[in-house]
């Protein structure tokens, strides 16, 4: 299962298939401070259609097109543009 930052960076840009039937596509990542002795925070972060039809907050399983499932836990954020909803997967 990827869980470094340099195990997301190369799938930006790629859709992750998830077990909700949703299809979101890994479009940034957003880093955070990192302190000495600690692992680089990191956020996934994915859009999609916006809608009523929206993915609930929780643990989901998800593949890539050529990958083995892994679980993630996604949340979906506040977005601005209505042409899309996001969502976030948060790594400490």
């Amino acid at each position: 299962m990827p869980s470094e930052l340099q195990d997301f960076e190369p799938l930006v840009g790629r859709t992750f298939h998830f077990d909700t039937g949703h299809e979101l596509a890994l479009t940034r990542i957003e880093t955070g401070r990192q302190s000495p002795g600690f692992r680089q925070p990191f956020t996934l972060v994915f859009s999609g259609p916006p809608g009523p039809g929206y993915m609930r907050e929780g643990t989901r399983t998800c593949r890539l097109d050529d990958g083995e499932p892994f679980a993630l836990y996604v949340a979906p954020v506040q977005t601005h543009d209505p042409a899309r909803q996001d969502y976030q997967a948060a790594f400490n």
